[in-house]
């Protein structure tokens, strides 16, 4: 009672933790109880100060055994823990190799995709300004979800500078080859170059792009200047110094070298070879209100975004003297260029990080499976272990432990299949990724934790499962270890293979989808048709090029135009007769020859093409359907046109053609021939050959245009291969979906043979039993195969619905779809059942087969 009613005989809250604490076996619980007593009596003896002073002493005292002995039997047990585990192994080599090697691959299509992600995730966060840079686009106010523009007008920049303190500083960034064909020529050599970019002075301050050669804020400051990477450096001058070096452009104007950089790392948006300041194009030009080139610009550190956008918003509608230019000014984070706006996509970023999940927690539930399948084998170890003396947690530990021994050496199996198969991953994403930790410490960091998650997931039902088996049920009754475990390996062998089916029903259908973009009618042919980039001597002979290649009998037509039909995307605007304001309407235009729209197969539907036999037709114009729609016209021929600046009349209609991705409806188009000043926008010549004899085709090309521009290289793409990098997104999700779908049911199916063996194992004296009685080896092979099939078609009806929902989502981002075929659900299942069935079958086959002696000799 003195103890109770003396606050004082209490011992110090923290020094009684702390003994708890240490007190960890049998033998040491009533440590604490004792320490109290002796606390109490001392207290009354020489006072509470003394008595706390003592029992800090005894703490202290005791704290260096306490951790040395929990210490070394902490790594007794954890020794023991590890033989029981090789043990284990040894014994059941079979179950282990299907559960390390299971692990291993999934783990390594963990590994490959977290290097895939990161790699994604990297792009322009190697600028020392990433924080504070964005790039300007102009958002259509009506349009909700709009992700913008990124061409702005030359203008716009400079006088947001100049109005808003928060810009630090900008810089406009134009592809001069969307402008022009540009050539490069330096003595002998000679290159057209598609990626020459202009940019202003300020370019290489804000963005660090790392010079071997020259200052970054010198090197743009002379017009005629020019900055090379270092590969495109060693291309035209070898192992000559290039700076100071001169490279004429197009055959007209010199370029001084001014500065060499490190080659461009492949994480970033910006990809060029060469830049040059972007006054080259003249004042004139980089002031106008063309909309042609990206602006950048650097903020403050402590510029409120939200504030700011407001305030830049109406920019357009205040300065442009464009006034039928409605969209609003807004800006994006140069780090996030890339997976919305760019050459990524932030969809193939989640898709990738689900297959990985999927594909990993598929490995998980192999081990699960199988570890709570050998429940049964392991019981009486764990009767006997709680009968000397193990606790629960003990022995939740030492499944752990074995869990994480199992997953550190598939872990070391998967970096060895990651090496293996790292340079063909590279060619099925496009990307240099190396498996360089030391460069890499995230990547570590990764895989470690990986490692310990997989151990712990995998390990986690099979260690609170077996570790709650009860001793004496164990010992009496020959505990099976079926109650606990069998409802949940059913489940997880359903959920395992609903993912499969998921899988293969997705794989279908975007296979399907990719068949249908590339082989749809598009309204143009693409076969057989060749382009070049057009220079200034084939522009100024193209009609004697033209005559000369048209009298060869395996060329058809030739033409020259701004774009490829597939890559259309100039803007301007256009006014027509009866239109009821004055206010103009956007619409895409192309700038053609003639017999652009014979030498690609479109289809008049009203009026005619354009004819050398009518010289007004450098005036006229053809549109499309849609452009009818627009201009809502009920007779169109004839119906006069106000566009970039010439006034004319439609003289035809084109039926509509697919010239964007085919994620986007079909929009009003205008077709415009030879209009006057616009000479630049002829960019290409096109080719249309025949099928037969093509390489000869093409050397006859090849030797008509050295004649006609000798001072120019050669050189030629398929249009029908254009077209095709329209759709690199496309091609990444099928090969992805199908490789990784192919390892997601090789992993399942690996499970599903090593619960087969098991459960065949289980039942051989009930096969010997039957074989006695008469069952047939058929029979006996249906009846060990019956159960499974139970279990894939129940996975089938969990994942259609899904496999439905989520297919249908991703359709939805194409204007032109397949339609999801319900025989496609069927296909999926029934290719699962035969899956799981030749998996199950040669056990089962086994299994009957057996001589009914032996099965009733087992143990």
């Amino acid at each position: 009672m003195r103890y109770k009613q003396n606050p004082g005989s209490k011992p110090p809250l923290f020094a009684e933790w702390i003994v708890q604490r240490l007190s960890w076996s049998e033998d040491q619980i009533f440590i604490k109880e004792d320490l109290r007593e002796e606390y109490q009596d001392f207290v009354s003896i020489k006072g509470v100060q003394k008595a706390r002073f003592w029992y800090w002493k005894h703490v202290f005292r005791s704290l260096i055994p306490f951790i040395k002995d929990s210490f070394h039997w902490r790594i007794v047990m954890f020794k023991n823990y590890f033989k029981v585990a090789l043990r284990n192994i040894q014994r059941h080599k079979a179950f282990s190799l299907i559960n390390i090697t299971g692990l291993a691959i999934g783990m390594a299509c963990c590994i490959l995709i977290m290097l895939w992600v990161q790699d994604e995730l990297s792009f322009d966060k190697f600028h020392d300004h990433k924080d504070s840079l964005y790039r300007l686009i102009t958002q259509d106010p009506d349009a909700t979800g709009d992700l913008g523009n990124s061409t702005i007008p030359y203008a716009l920049a400079p006088i947001l500078k100049s109005e808003f303190p928060e810009i630090v500083n900008f810089t406009r960034y134009q592809d001069l080859s969307w402008i022009l064909t540009c050539s490069f020529t330096y003595k002998e050599k000679k290159f057209y170059e598609p990626n020459f970019f202009l940019a202003d002075p300020t370019f290489f301050e804000m963005f660090s792009f790392s010079f071997i050669k020259g200052h970054p804020a010198a090197a743009l400051q002379d017009i005629y200047s020019i900055v090379l990477t270092e590969e495109t450096a060693r291309k035209y001058f070898g192992t000559e110094d290039p700076m100071g070096k001169v490279l004429k452009i197009n055959n007209v104007a010199d370029l001084k070298v001014t500065g060499v950089i490190q080659n461009l790392p492949h994480n970033t948006h910006m990809q060029f070879d060469l830049m040059s300041p972007i006054q080259l194009l003249g004042e004139q030009k980089i002031s106008s209100w063309a909309w042609e080139s990206f602006s950048y610009i650097q903020l403050q550190s402590d510029t409120d975004l939200t504030a700011f956008r407001e305030k830049i918003a109406g920019s357009l509608t205040k300065h442009s003297p464009q006034t039928w230019v409605k969209s609003k000014v807004n800006f994006q984070p140069v780090a996030k260029i890339h997976l919305h706006q760019g050459r990524g996509d932030i969809r193939l970023v989640y898709i990738f990080s689900s297959v990985a999940f999927f594909i990993l927690l598929i490995a998980c539930i192999n081990f699960m499976n199988l570890a709570t399948a050998r429940s049964a084998k392991r019981a009486k170890e764990v009767g006997l272990r709680k009968i000397v003396g193990a606790h629960k947690p003990q022995l939740i530990r030492q499944f752990f432990n074995e869990s994480l021994l199992l997953a550190f050496i598939a872990l070391i199996m998967a970096l060895i299949l990651v090496r293996v198969v790292l340079g063909a991953f590279n060619n099925l994403t496009l990307k240099p990724l190396s498996m360089d930790i030391i460069a890499n410490p995230a990547l570590f960091v990764g895989m470690f934790s990986l490692t310990i998650l997989v151990g712990l997931i995998s390990g986690s039902y099979p260690a609170l499962f077996l570790s709650a088996f009860q001793p004496v049920q164990v010992l009496k009754s020959g505990f099976s270890g079926r109650s606990g475990g069998s409802l949940f390996r059913k489940i997880l062998v359903i959920l395992q293979f609903s993912i499969s089916v998921i899988l293969i029903i997705g794989s279908i259908i975007v296979y399907q989808q990719l068949y249908y973009i590339q082989n749809t009618d598009l309204g143009w042919e693409r076969e057989n048709i060749i382009v070049m980039p057009i220079n200034n001597e084939l522009k100024q002979q193209f009609q004697s090029l033209k005559d000369e290649l048209e009298r060869h009998p395996n060329i058809l037509h030739v033409t020259a135009a701004s774009t490829v039909p597939s890559h259309i995307g100039n803007t301007n605007p256009i006014l027509w007769e009866g239109k009821e304001t004055d206010e103009p309407a956007s619409i895409k235009f192309v700038v053609t020859e003639y017999d652009y729209v014979k030498t690609f197969g479109m289809d008049i539907l009203q009026g005619r093409d354009f004819s050398k036999d009518y010289e007004t037709d450098v005036n006229n114009f053809i549109v499309n359907q849609k452009a009818v729609e627009l201009m809502e016209m009920e007779s169109p021929l004839g119906k006069q046109i106000r566009f970039m600046g010439v006034n004319g009349k439609i003289i035809g209609i084109v039926k509509d053609f697919n010239f964007r991705h085919m994620r986007y409806e079909i929009i009003p188009l205008i077709l415009t021939i030879h209009p006057r000043n616009y000479d630049y926008f002829y960019k290409f010549v096109f080719a249309k050959i025949r099928p037969t004899e093509i390489p000869e085709s093409i050397e006859h090309i090849r030797t008509v245009c050295a004649k006609y521009s000798p001072h120019f290289p050669f050189k030629y793409k398929f249009v029908d291969d254009e077209y095709n990098n329209m759709y690199i997104y496309e091609r990444y999700v099928t090969r992805i979906s199908n490789t990784f779908t192919f390892l997601a049911i090789f992993i399942a199916c690996l499970g599903l043979f090593g619960l087969a063996s098991f459960m065949a194992e289980q039942r051989t004296k009930e096969i010997g039993i039957r074989k006695v009685l008469g069952a047939s080896v058929p029979g006996i092979i249906v009846l060990l195969t019956k159960e499974f099939s139970k279990w894939v078609i129940m996975a089938n009806i969990f994942a259609w619905p899904i496999a439905y929902y989520a297919m249908t989502k991703w359709l939805n981002n194409y204007s032109y779809r397949v339609p999801i075929f319900w025989w496609i659900f069927i296909a999926a299942g029934v290719a699962a059942l035969i899956i799981a069935s030749f998996t199950v079958s040669y056990q089962a086959v086994k299994a009957a087969r057996a001589n009914p002696v032996d099965s009733l000799r087992y143990e």
